[in-house]
């Protein structure tokens, strides 16, 4: 079979003369592109076929991530994972489907709680923190599974948003093996990944900001009437057919 490649906005799909495979996250996961469907799909054509998966992404969805992570583990036909570079947040969980998991001797692995963007009443904040903890157990099993460290040490590790070089993610269990790395090394910084998602997640949410000042008609409009309802310190989101209220919640991402 000849080598023919797929293109898609964030990840990428080689197949070899060999009769191995390929694939390469190199961006965000979820959100910003295709998602976990089309990808899940390619691999599912690639039944019985080795699979060489290479990562260099800051994370993204959780739930496109788990998606993707549950994939790969029944995956038939072998799975190595390379984390090129980086293999941060979602990313990380998802190189730990991998048997081997090889990391560059000069990547960078980071863990971390899942978090996102909520708006709504106290009820709503409180049910999102309880989904972010169940997310976040979800994530701590697949560390737990790949590591063989026990739960608390890794709850630890993702409290203190952990960044791990190449020996320390070997010392660890993150992975298994250390090869030689690529040209350019990670260089994204916690408060680069999360500016990430603050643009995401302005782009995304479209529910209305109060202002600290009011606003002045122009001579040629008249003042907007004021809300039959809704005091000003109500929070919710976007209005829709069912609801004025109704709170608007951002994708978790880790």
């Amino acid at each position: 079979m000849s080598a023919r490649s797929f293109d898609r906005k964030w990840y990428a799909l080689s197949e070899t003369p060999d009769g191995e495979a390929e694939l390469s996250i190199y961006d965000e996961i979820g959100g910003y592109g295709i998602g976990a469907k089309q990808f899940i799909s390619d691999l599912r054509d690639l039944k019985g076929r080795h699979v060489h998966l290479r990562i260099n992404s800051p994370g993204g969805s959780v739930t496109e991530g788990t998606a993707i992570f549950n994939a790969l583990r029944r995956h038939e036909g072998g799975l190595t994972v390379h984390i090129d570079a980086l293999g941060a947040s979602m990313a990380s969980v998802i190189a730990m489907a991998g048997a081997p998991v090889l990391i560059a001797d000069n990547a960078m692995l980071m863990i971390h709680n899942p978090w996102t963007v909520s708006m709504g009443d106290s009820d709503e904040l409180r049910r999102t923190a309880d989904i972010l903890d169940k997310l976040k157990a979800s994530i701590v099993r697949a560390y737990t599974a790949k590591t063989g460290l026990n739960a608390d040490e890794v709850v630890t590790l993702m409290d203190d948003e952990t960044w791990l070089d190449a020996t320390e993610s070997v010392a660890l269990g993150f992975a298994d093996a250390i090869e030689e790395g690529v040209a350019a090394a990670a260089s994204v910084s916690p408060d680069a990944l999360r500016a990430r998602f603050d643009k995401w997640a302005k782009g995304n949410m479209t529910a209305p900001t109060a202002s600290a000042e009011p606003v002045e008609p122009t001579p040629a409009e008249e003042p907007a009437p004021a809300p039959a309802t809704a005091p000003a310190e109500d929070l919710g989101g976007t209005p829709s057919p069912a609801s004025a209220t109704e709170p608007v919640v951002a994708p978790a991402v880790d």
